[in-house]
């Protein structure tokens, strides 16, 4: 006899379901993605040129709010531009912040500077300690949102970073080799540093702040070159003998 043939249409293996995620689980971000260094101005990192502008936005904020307190300014450019600080509005202050190059500085163009501070990575360097402008928290803040789109420029791009940020070239690869946990602790140790550029340049700022009153393009433009030109010229000039 002839073994018994299974005419029978067989069954289809059955495939495996891809596991899905739990609910929320996309949002997770890898141990190597970097997160937001700051919850009260977090930064995209998508659109570089609005955290930026968020940046820039927060200074003038800060110099605002310094203005229009009661107590004398810290900062002599406050003192100077007291009136065009009061008077601003969000909308205003909102276009004065958008310029192509970051309007806090954190002495990026010092290279000695920076060579001392990040000497010392768990402690205080003596040679980084400076007289804070604005309240600790606000400046906290400010200095970790300056410090982490430094550092997420500087990793990109460091020609970009160093002249959006005046940032002298072995400045911008000290800060692109340290990880986002370091550029928090430098953000916690130096805050005080955070200031505004060109803070002894009064015209300059008046302009800043003119670009404010309505949608003159040609006026942003125009200082816009001078901002970039002066920044250039600064990294000429660092850190010269």
């Amino acid at each position: 006899m002839h073994p018994r043939e299974d005419h029978s249409t067989p069954r289809p293996r059955a495939q495996k379901r891809p596991i899905e995620p739990p609910p929320g689980a996309s949002l997770k971000r890898s141990a190597t993605a970097p997160h937001r260094a700051d919850p009260a101005l977090p930064l995209s990192t998508e659109d570089p040129l609005k955290d930026l502008h968020a940046v820039n936005e927060r200074l003038i904020e800060l110099l605002i709010q310094a203005a229009r307190s009661g107590e004398p300014p810290a900062l002599a450019l406050v003192a100077h531009l007291r009136g065009k600080l009061r008077e601003m509005s969000p909308e205003g202050r909102s276009r004065a912040a958008r310029r192509p190059f970051c309007l806090a500085n954190m002495d990026f163009e010092m290279e000695r500077e920076w060579d001392r501070g990040l000497a010392r990575r768990n402690g205080s360097d003596s040679s980084w300690s400076a007289r804070g402008l604005f309240p600790r928290g606000p400046a906290l803040q400010l200095a970790r949102s300056t410090l982490t789109l430094a550092w997420y420029s500087a990793r990109a791009d460091g020609a970009t970073a160093a002249l959006t940020f005046g940032m002298h070239p072995r400045v911008a690869q000290q800060i692109a080799s340290l990880t986002l946990t370091e550029i928090e602790g430098l953000a916690e140790r130096h805050f005080r540093r955070a200031r505004p550029r060109w803070e002894d340049r009064y015209g300059l700022w008046r302009q800043i702040l003119q670009t404010a009153d309505c949608e003159d393009l040609r006026r942003a433009r125009e200082v816009d070159f001078r901002g970039l030109k002066l920044m250039g010229a600064a990294l000429m000039s660092a850190d010269d003998p």
